[in-house]
Parts: structure tokens; sequence; C-alpha cells
């Protein structure tokens, strides 16, 4: 394989300090001028004509009122989802399209075309390097741009086949794409820097993670159990397997590049152990809290508020932040089969004190749970859920935790606390979704009273009386005449209340939703209530002839800031929605999906599956400051699709890990109508996407409405929207126009 261009080796990126007198936009004063940055991208001795196809009629149209000549406004503009640029070097094409924070591009090569001809040239930025993780950095006297490593793959007897792929830098700021020897050039390749981070974890034995959380650092821990002796360990609090026959909890933080581990640790005791669930305190340095049940009576405790164990105990445990410490462990059950399935951690306004709250909940059969302030003292069926908050008044915990409530929640059947959520405002209100087989669960102020079918979904708000008593404000039941069951729950920063999981109950889709039909076996809906839970704003479905199911954790469902609903879960079905996917096809019996809707649930932003050629699901999905996702889930694939790992290999037990990064179509910030980055702030990274959209490559600005990036609210997106963006950075520091 030829190299692209005739210069030495890359550069790396190195750490020279930054010229002192170069214009940084943070240091002004009233005297000093606006100054402008425009960095530019050339193809170099590409085709200046190519034909260009759109592909992806959008529903949306946009308006152009230009000026005062009304020869020149447009109307009803046609929106698409990409645009190729054929042949733009002889048998390459070029391909853009929204898929992240920013727009992403494929050079598509033809089989036998020479990947070296493709090399593009920034002008505007004073160097190119290549960092350690293999991203391109373009730096400018501003800032830094970066392009992430770009994912490489050929379609090989019908499956995707990652290839190594890097940037080679020129001696002009210029740049173009080197490929590794194992690349076929009888087949076409896809050089794609969509995919930020992809990677296994776990031993030799069966590995299974249950959830996830980000800080603002854009760092994932992750939990679950694994029967591993070798699972990988750093920075432990506990470095060895405490049962070689059974399964060990375990924690683990990865860095931001996904390709480290900041530390990781086995917990347990000698007998079976699992997490289910993880929240981290990133309000206060409240260190790690996670739930779930033990087998072990030797479980590890300190500072316990219930040392007595049971038959099978719900546990609490806190960690320090680094992971090598435990700072409270508990059990939390009575004298039989208690079941931690959820967690959230919170700390008391004003958060400055130490002070902070825990709240557990999950499924008991136990007649003696250690009630307290309870509304429901006596379990009133088969299984019944629970309810917990704990209170701290000082970090780290010592000796100050102590109970503040826990009751029953439950009818004459069969029920369990599936997910929790809190609410935005103070005083805070917990609530908790799950399924039921009961009729006369205390259901009141709600949507639905009606037990219906087999088995319903139930989602409950609580409240404290001024004497301390918890007790069930509104409760609704939800579901058709099948079996219906509720897997997570997400509470918008608006209040409304959103649940995922699956069902076989035809008719329970609202008009309008994105899929008001029922399609197979089982399907994934996601709905939304109001925060009161008396009205359904809408629900959908989403699968397709086989059967799809919402990821098993707690955490299978999470939003943005603008109401989009991220969900995950795992599909047989061959024709599973797709939108903008990084892969359109089902590998393997089953695959794992990562799909976003729309806030009104009314359509599909993006839709992709992910997994290899075995079985592959997604249990719990998360997001960073940034929109991107972090997918967690279980694979049985040899040939699951890595990018940037941190372990490359398959574990060769039953069941490995998988940790995937990657963004998906994104909408607008909640600060401004020109933040197109989602990082909640309009910045240079907006000004140098409107620029780009004006002037450059006139690339569609990635975003799911022309308004949302109408800074000026002119009902349109030109000149004055990048006025308004400079002056609001440079020059009178006006805050822009509110998003709508």
């Amino acid at each position: 394989m030829s190299q692209v261009g005739q210069s030495a080796a890359p550069a790396r990126c190195g750490g020279a300090d930054r010229d002192p007198d170069v214009f940084d936009p943070r240091n002004r004063n009233e005297n000093m001028k606006s100054e402008c940055l425009l960095i530019s991208s050339l193809f170099e001795g590409a085709n200046p004509f190519p034909e260009v196809v759109s592909d992806g009629l959008m529903e949306y149209k946009c308006n152009y009122f230009l000026g005062n000549d009304s020869t020149k406004w447009r109307i009803n503009v046609p929106n698409f989802s990409s645009i190729t640029y054929k042949e733009i070097y002889p048998g390459i094409d070029l391909k853009y399209y929204g898929n992240g924070r920013q727009m992403e591009y494929d050079f598509i090569v033809a089989p036998f075309a020479d990947v070296s001809q493709i090399r593009i040239k920034y002008g505007g930025c004073e160097s190119l390097c290549v960092n350690e993780t293999g991203e391109l950095e373009v730096q400018t006297k501003w800032n830094t741009v970066t392009e992430r490593t770009p994912y490489v793959y050929q379609i090989v007897a019908g499956e995707k086949k990652q290839l190594t792929g890097e940037y080679y830098l020129c001696d002009d700021n210029s740049f173009g794409f080197k490929l590794a020897k194992e690349y076929n050039p009888a087949l076409a390749v896809v050089i794609d820097p969509v995919l930020t981070y992809s990677t296994y974890l776990g031993g030799s034995g069966s590995d299974r993670s249950t959830d996830i959380a980000i800080n603002s650092s854009g760092q994932a821990y992750i939990c679950g159990s694994t029967g591993s002796a070798d699972f990988p360990v750093v920075f432990a609090y506990d470095n060895t397997i405490n049962s070689l026959s059974t399964f060990d909890c375990f924690v683990t933080k990865f860095n931001a590049t996904g390709n480290s581990l900041l530390f990781s640790t086995y917990l347990g005791g000698e007998s079976a152990d699992y997490f289910t669930a993880i929240s981290i305190g990133a309000e206060s340095g409240i260190g790690i809290f996670l739930t779930g049940y033990t087998y072990s009576a030797d479980y590890p405790t300190t500072f316990p508020h219930f040392a007595y164990f049971g038959n099978i105990d719900a546990v609490l445990t806190g960690l320090s932040s680094t992971g090598d410490s435990l700072l409270y462990s508990t059990f939390f059950g009575g004298n039989s089969s208690d079941y931690g399935t959820d967690v959230e951690v919170r700390c008391n306004p004003p958060c400055s004190t130490g002070a902070f709250s825990v709240w557990i909940t999950g499924a008991t059969n136990s007649l003696n749970l250690p009630v307290f302030n309870a509304s429901q003292t006596t379990n009133a069926g088969l299984n019944d859920a629970f309810i917990a908050q704990f209170t701290s008044t000082q970090f780290p915990i010592s000796l100050s935790i102590g109970l503040k409530y826990c009751t029953y929640y439950g009818g004459s059947g069969s029920e369990g606390g599936r997910s929790l959520g809190i609410s935005p405002t103070i005083p805070y209100k917990p609530y908790i979704s799950g399924s039921t087989q009961s009729s006369g669960l205390p259901a009141m102020n709600g949507y639905d009273l009606s037990f219906g079918g087999s088995e319903d979904i139930f989602i409950t708000m609580f409240d404290v009386a001024g004497n301390g008593q918890i007790y069930p404000s509104a409760s609704t039941y939800f579901g058709g005449s099948g079996s219906d069951n509720s897997t997570s729950l997400a509470i918008l920063s608006s209040g409304a209340v959103c649940v995922t999981g699956y069902t076989n109950s035809p008719g329970i889709a609202t008009p309008g939703a994105f899929d008001e039909n029922s399609n197979g076996f089982y399907d994934v809906f996601v709905a939304k209530f109001s925060s009161n839970l008396v009205s359904l704003n809408f629900c959908t479905y989403l699968g397709d002839a086989g059967e799809d199911y919402s990821g098993t954790s707690a955490s299978a469902l999470t939003a943005d800031g603008q109401g989009n609903l991220y969900v995950t879960g795992f599909t047989s079905s061959s024709n599973f929605p797709t939108v903008n996917p990084y892969d359109a096809t089902l590998s393997g019996t089953l695959d794992a999906f990562i799909s976003k809707l729309s806030s009104n649930g009314s359509s599909l932003l993006s839709s992709t599956y992910l997994g290899g050629t075995i079985n592959d699901y997604g249990v719990a999905i998360a997001l960073d400051n940034s929109g991107c996702t972090y997918t967690l889930g279980g694979t049985y694939s040899t040939n699951f699709p890595l990018m940037n790992p941190f372990d490359g290999s398959y574990g060769g037990g039953n069941e490995d890990v998988f940790l995937t990064k990657m963004c998906l179509s994104c909408c607008v910030g909640t600060t401004g109508n020109v933040d197109c980055d989602l990082a909640n702030v309009a910045d240079i990274s907006d000004l140098t996407a409107l620029i780009d959209n004006l002037f450059i490559s006139l690339a569609p600005l990635c975003c799911s409405s022309e308004a949302n990036t109408d800074g000026d609210l002119g009902g349109a997106v030109d000149i004055s929207d990048l006025t308004a963006l400079i002056d609001h950075l440079f020059i009178s520091l006006a805050p822009t126009a509110p998003c709508q």
C-alpha cells in the first residue's frame, strides 16, 4: 500500500507552551478589537465538479428569506440526512451526514481504488499533529480542533471487518489516511471516524455488566459481576476473586478515551454476589454508591446499618471515588430473599456541607423488612417492591449515615421495584417503576387506575409527610391485554417521567407516535408521562417482526437536555428500524441496538445495530456533556466491533462485557440557539460550525431543525446569526436568544 504524501514520519502532539501574546478570547478588555479565525479545508487534487447525490429525505423543510430581494428567497427547501459527492477522487466517494457532535464524513473507496489519492489540507491553522490515541489535532491560535481516530472497515462475506487505519501527515498542513496490510484492495473500504471507542472487558470466565455512570470528564464507571479469576484489576480495594465457583461483584472506572483503567476492583464474599446499579455523587465529591444482592454471609461491610444476613440480602455499598477503600457497606433485608435493583445519590442542598441522601429500591418476599416511617408496614403479596432512603450529615460517611424511611409497596400478587428516579426539583421526590401482577396495587391520582392483562407496569411517586412518613402521592398502571414489563425509568429536567420496557400488548401506542403498531412477539416500548403521572404524553413501539427487548438495567433509558430519549437493548429483528446507522445489518442471532427518539416520540432521530456474529445485547446507556452515548452490554462475539480498545480480545468465557462510546445524530444545547455541539455553552466550536455551514462546505448543521441555530430568531440560519454569535463571544458578551 503506497503511503500518502512524500513527507517524513507523522508529527506527534507535544506539550510546548503556547505563545502568551497570541489572542485569547478570554482575555478581553473594553478597548480590544474583535478578531475572527477561519479554518478552511481543501481536498487537494479532487474533482472540482463531482456529482452530488442526496439521500434520506427528511420531514421538515427550511425557508430562507435573505435580504429584501424576494427573487433570492427560497421556501420549502428539502433537507436530507446525507449528501454524497461522487468520484471526488477516482473510485472514491465522499459522504457527509449528521452523526454526533458535528458533521461526519465517510470516504467510500471502491475496489482497487487508491486510498493515497485522498489529501486534505487545512488553512488558517498553525500545525497538525496526531495524539497518543490516534486523533488528529488541528492547532490554531485560539484552540485545538480534534478529529477522532478514523474507523475503517470492509464488508467481508457479509460481515463488517475492522481494519487498522491512521492519519498520515504531510509537510504542508495536509493529511491523508494510511491503511494496514490486512486491507484487501479487491473489496470496497469505508473510512469513518464516528466510533470513538469500543472495548471488551473481562477475563477467561463469564463477565456480566449491569450499569454505567458517566462523570463530567467523560470517564465511565461500570459495575457487574464476574466469574473470572483473571478479571483486570488495578488500584483495587480487593485484588482477588473471593469465590472461584460463582460470581463476585466488580466496579471499574475507565479513562475518558476508553483505553485504560483508572481503577478496577472485585468486591464480594465466599458465595455469589451481584451488583445491579451504580450512582456517582458528582455534585460535591461524594463517592460511588452501588446496590445489588448477595448470598454471602461474609460480604464486606463497614459501619453497617444492618449487620443481619438473611437468605439473600440486598446490599448498599459506598466506595471512595478512587475505588480503593470501602466507605460504607451494609446488608439490607429480612429473613428471606431481598434484591436491590437501583440506587440514586444526591447531595443535600446547598451541597456545600457534605450532607447527602441515597435511595434504593428493589423487591422482597421477606416478612420482616426493616420498615421505618412506612406507609405500608407488611408484605401484602408474594413479592413486594420496597423503597428506602438513607441520609448522611457529612462526607466522608463515617458513622453519620442513617435510615430516613423504608416501606413496602405492593398488592396481593407479585411485584418488584425495577428502576428509581429522583425529581429534578427540591424537595426531592422519588419515583419507582416495575412490573406487577396485582390487581389491588394502591394506584391513585394517576393516568390508569385499572389492572389489565397478565402483567402490568406500575409507576409511583412518593412524598414525605411532616412527621417523616413516606407515602405514595400518585401511582398509575400502564399496559394492555398482554404482558407488559418495565425495565427502566428516567426523569427529565422538565420533571416528565419516561419509562421503557418490552410488551406483547397491542394498542398501547398513542396516535402520532413513531410506531403505532406492535410488530412481533415482543416489542420495546417507550412512554412519557407528566410529572404528576396523570397524563400520557406519548407511547411508541420500537421493533420489528422478531423479538425486541429493552436493556435489562435500570439505566436502559436516558435523556438529553432537550428531552430526546436514548434507549438500548437487544433484538432478533432483521428489519429493526435504523436511521443513520453505524451498522444497518443484524449480524448475529441477537444484536444490541442504540436508538434516539425525539422528545415528542414522533420520530426516530438515529438508530443502529451494534454487534458481532453471535449474540450481543445492550444493557445500559448513559450520556456525557457532549451528547455522546456510552453503551454497556454483554457479548458472546469474538468479532465485536472495536475501536481504540482497552482490551482487544474476547476473554474466552461464556460472556464478555463491552463498552462502546458513540455519537449519534445531535441536537441543540440548552443555553442558546447557537449551541450546536451540546456543550451547554455557545463557544468557539459553534462559531466554527456556523462558518463551515455558511461559507466553506455548506454542510447542513447538525441540529434537529433549522431554528435551533437561529441565533437572532429571524427564521433562518444566516449571516446575522454569525454576527450575533461573534458579538456574544468577543464584543458585548450579550446573551444569545433563548432556545425555542
